[in-house]
């Protein structure tokens, strides 16, 4: 094709390292319903990790990062279908000027990321509306934000708490474990106080905070605590939502500028290299290539298969038309071609330019193409996207960056200045523990630190770790891992379903309007606008079920006359802690994790360490798909 004629991608900055191939590889494996049992070695998913993944998939911020990069692949998908309806011939930025490709870039997803395109300058001269229309979807992101630090102001606090102290500890060891326990009851007294602030302000102590009852006022802090956090999470998605429609209500389908159109020639480059790349790890008849194709199957219909071996079609054309030993230049053109024509408008009916039968005829066309847009999404899915290389931080919310701004000050404040002040103590300047202190200022020492554990790990170190009896759970006595993964299961619960039970509603509400939305629709649902009527939603039914709840459990308990209970909650003094607060619950599933882990930790010192026996692998190195795909196998993905 020569659409690569004034930006060839074969001069792009895009290379594929062996970290960006190996994330790669781990996101086609999740998607394929297999998860990395260690280097090369992939199994099945357990039912421990199947539920402990779609408990924690799903929250807003993959959500968003997925509506970030998917935004951008679906541009890129009516680009390469111009590009190949237009023949050869035709300059790429000439292609963009189509209106199937405007219609992609001036959705929200993609306005909402990328306000540099949208904001009006010499060089980009966006019309007045469109950069109006930007600001509104900026807009909508901070009431997202807001939205995000009233749905779960717990788990703001206590992740805050962890940055602060420990953000270097693993999530699953006990030095995080222990401050979890230590800090939820700091941080319920510090949320359960701000909301009880609402009872001194004048007449709202009675009429917001507290309901009547046999004519007995009964002063509920579950009201004040789950209603007040949850109401305004609902108030602030519903202004969120507003605000991205009326962005989409404003913005004109201008044609794009030549700065606009520069951006998304790099954006197309950069995708069609990593297809190549791809292409190229996973070849035809290797059982990384099978691994793919069952990862695609997840997402493409029977229909758009191969009726004998399953393979969808797009995968099945692109391998057969690829050439790994041509020039990158030729690769990326054949990746073009065979796109553009599996992207192609099928052929409409013949039927009149008006009337029933017309409206209908193009709703189909709309749709045909929709359809297979997604095949091509949910192939970019697997190779551009967070789980690989985080987000850009445009696509944080304030919640996010305020966590991760609490990080930077541990890093970049507190441990430099500690530095500072040791190093007045005699033989402290480039000792060891100067120069580990060094170290921790750095932006990858997380990174290196885990990846020196993991090493550690294989080569017979820390026993004791629960992070390495759940790992290599075959080298210790059964007691031993029950212990550890009850305490890991109970970690979980408190984080996904406790803490998260805001979230987890929001979630459904945002699945049932997104999946409505992807079933009619002529144009890709939008997840930014679909995740903030989710919110709104989901804070609204919290609201209702807690007033509910305080309602009637505090009825019950003021006619059973328990004197130490107020509403729902304990009383101390001069303020009341619901039992049905999150941080209490979340307080006493970590207190009893604790207790696992730590007899975990105990038994594996104590003779629940069986020693370094290999763990059990197959024999034979057969497709996957041949193995069963129910037995721990080493799949290579070449």
């Amino acid at each position: 094709m020569s659409g690569i004629s004034k930006s060839d991608p074969a001069n792009k900055e895009f290379v594929p390292t062996s970290e960006w191939l190996k994330s790669s590889e781990k996101r086609i494996a999740k998607k394929a319903g297999l998860k990395v049992k260690g280097g090369n070695t992939y199994g099945r998913k357990g039912w421990g990790t199947k539920i402990s993944q779609f408990l924690g998939d799903g929250r807003s911020a993959a959500v968003v990062g997925k509506g970030f990069h998917e935004s951008n692949h679906y541009v890129q998908a009516a680009l390469l279908r111009r590009q190949f309806e237009a023949g050869d011939g035709i300059d790429l930025s000439q292609c963009i000027d189509d209106q199937g490709v405007k219609d992609r870039v001036y959705r929200e997803d993609y306005i909402r990321f990328r306000p540099e395109l949208f904001k009006h300058s010499e060089t980009n001269p966006v019309s007045k509306r469109n950069a109006m229309a930007s600001r509104l979807s900026r807009a909508a992101h901070k009431f997202h934000g807001a939205c995000e630090f009233m749905a779960a102001p717990t788990g703001f606090l206590q992740t805050s708490f962890k940055n602060l102290t420990t953000p270097n500890a693993n999530v699953k060891g006990t030095t995080n474990r222990i401050g979890m326990v230590m800090s939820l009851p700091l941080i319920g007294v510090v949320t359960t106080s701000v909301t009880m602030g609402f009872n001194k302000i004048p007449h709202m102590k009675d009429k917001a905070l507290g309901l009547t009852l046999g004519g007995t006022a009964i002063n509920y802090t579950i009201g004040a605590f789950a209603m007040a956090y949850s109401a305004l999470s609902a108030a602030f998605g519903g202004l969120g939502a507003v605000s991205a429609l009326a962005s989409q209500a404003v913005l004109s389908k201008d044609a794009l500028t030549d700065y606009q159109k520069g951006e998304v020639i790099k954006d197309h480059d950069t995708l069609l290299k990593k297809i190549d790349a791809i292409l190229s790890h996973t070849r035809r008849g290797s059982q990384g290539h099978s691994m793919l194709s069952q990862a695609l199957n997840r997402k493409i219909g029977a229909d758009f298969r191969d009726p004998r071996t399953g393979e969808p079609a797009l995968l099945k054309a692109l391998t057969l038309a690829y050439d790994s030993s041509a020039d990158q230049a030729t690769r990326l053109r054949t990746i073009q071609r065979v796109v553009g024509q599996y992207l192609a408008a099928p052929q409409t009916p013949n039927v009149s330019k008006s009337g029933p039968m017309a409206v209908l005829r193009d709703y189909q066309h709309a749709r045909a193409l929709l359809t297979k847009e997604s095949h091509f999404v949910a192939l970019c899915d697997l190779i551009d996207h967070s789980d690989i290389k985080a987000a850009p931080d445009i696509t944080l919310d304030a919640r996010r960056t305020a966590e991760a701004g609490v990080e930077k000050l541990h890093r970049k404040g507190l441990v430099p200045g500690a530095q500072k002040v040791l190093r007045w103590m005699p033989g402290f300047r480039n000792s060891n523990f100067d120069k580990h202190l060094t170290e921790r200022q750095s932006d990858d020492f997380k990174k290196n630190q885990d990846k020196k554990f993991k090493t550690e790990c294989l080569q017979g170190r820390h026993i004791t770790s629960v992070q390495r009896i759940l790992d290599l759970h075959h080298q210790y006595s059964k007691p031993t891992v029950t212990c550890a993964r009850f305490g890991e299961a109970l970690r979980r619960v408190s984080l996904d379903v406790v803490l998260a039970q805001n979230a987890q509603l929001s979630r459904a509400f945002f699945n049932v309007f997104y999946r409505i939305n992807k079933m009619i629709g002529t144009s890709p649902a939008s997840r930014t606008i679909n995740m903030a009527l989710g919110r709104f939603a989901g804070g609204a039914v919290l609201t209702a079920i807690m007033a509910t709840l305080t309602f009637v459990t505090g009825g019950a308990l003021h006619a059973l006359h328990v004197p130490v209970i107020a509403g729902t909650g304990l009383k101390m003094g001069a303020t009341t802690f619901s039992f049905l607060a999150a941080g209490v619950m979340m307080f006493a599933c970590n207190l009893v994790g604790l207790g696992l882990t730590l007899a975990a930790k105990t038994m594996a010192a104590t003779g629940g360490y069986k020693g370094g026996s290999a763990k059990p692998r197959p024999s034979n190195f057969e497709d996957p798909k041949a193995a069963g795909w129910n037995q721990n196998s080493r799949l290579s993905m070449v």
